[in-house]
């Protein structure tokens, strides 16, 4: 199980010189936020600057792109995920989803539900319920993200 991050900032979402991910976030529970953000794309070892969005999501060079389907940073809302055996567009379930909202973390754990939709565009669907606080108080949080994938420029 590998974990990555992608910095989001809080930037317009644009064509860029390699692929880029505009996404926004909604959490509801223990506490409620919404949030836009844009990052660079995240790719495989051997990508090249143009690689298309359609070749991040099929993993056309053999990575494990479920690997690199997260980030930090949004803002205030960021999140790290891992999916066991990714092949490309389809539906996932999440082997482990950690959620950062401001300072308070979440993570899955019993009863939690993490399922995870990729488009052949790259499209994501993240939507989440039941993650636990990894604090001394309990507390859950349920919500989505969901992110488009555009092409370089």
């Amino acid at each position: 199980m590998c974990w990555a991050a992608l910095l989001i900032a809080l930037t317009a979402c644009a064509a860029y010189i390699s692929a880029r991910i505009c996404a926004s976030a909604t959490i509801n529970g223990a506490i409620s936020k919404a949030v836009h953000g844009a990052a660079v794309a995240p790719e495989p070892p051997s990508a090249a600057p143009d690689t298309s969005c359609a070749a991040i999501a099929t993993a056309a060079d053999g990575g494990n792109l479920g690997d690199h389907l997260g980030a930090v940073d949004a803002g205030t809302i960021g999140w790290d995920t891992s999916i066991t055996d990714y092949y490309g567009p389809g539906d996932y379930r999440a082997a482990e989803f950690h959620l950062t909202v401001d300072s308070a973390t979440y993570a899955t754990s019993d009863g939690s539900d993490v399922d995870i939709d990729v488009g052949p565009d790259f499209a994501t669907t993240i939507t989440f319920s039941g993650l636990q606080s990894t604090g001394d108080e309990p507390s859950s949080v349920s919500g989505s993200i969901s992110s488009t994938c555009i092409d370089p420029v």
